[in-house]
């Protein structure tokens, strides 16, 4: 029982210890508020992510997109056997796809969550965790002093 108590407590100091910027994902794409939701979606599929930071003209977060977002929007069609696998206008994600001229009626601006919870990356990988659990959270976006994207967890 000691030995497990110290094991827990030694992990729980690391984490303490272990700053966010050390384990973030520094290279982020972003998205500008006044583009389509054409363009979160090719992210989507080529980068393999679930949530995209948007951005102003400043390069200021103001926003996050997420892929359930999206699906809130429209939802992938399936392709029916035999359907031809490459359509001029759709965005395609294994066998399914989405409409390229529908998704682009819409704007991230309308459809992406305003003031996601953000830290810096100078906060502790311990209060990260904390945050995200408590808040189910699916990710955070790590912000620098002037709210300009750093990263994500």
């Amino acid at each position: 029982m000691i030995q497990e108590n110290a094991g827990k407590e030694s992990l729980r100091d690391f984490l303490r210890q272990t700053k966010i910027k050390e384990v973030m994902t520094a290279k982020v794409k972003t998205l500008y508020v006044d583009e389509e939701l054409s363009k979160a979606q090719g992210i989507f599929i080529n980068d393999r992510v679930f949530y995209i930071p948007v951005i102003d003209r400043d390069k200021k977060l103001v926003g996050l997109m997420s892929h359930k977002y999206l699906y809130r929007t429209q939802s992938p069609r399936k392709f029916v056997e035999g359907e031809s696998v490459y359509a001029p206008g759709f965005l395609i994600e294994g066998d399914s796809y989405y409409d390229k001229e529908t998704l682009d009626s819409y704007y991230l601006r309308g459809m992406m969550q305003r003031n996601p919870h953000t830290m810096g990356p100078d906060d502790s990988l311990a209060d990260a965790i904390t945050t995200m659990a408590v808040r189910n959270l699916g990710c955070v976006v790590i912000v620098d002093k002037e709210t300009r994207v750093a990263g994500m967890l």
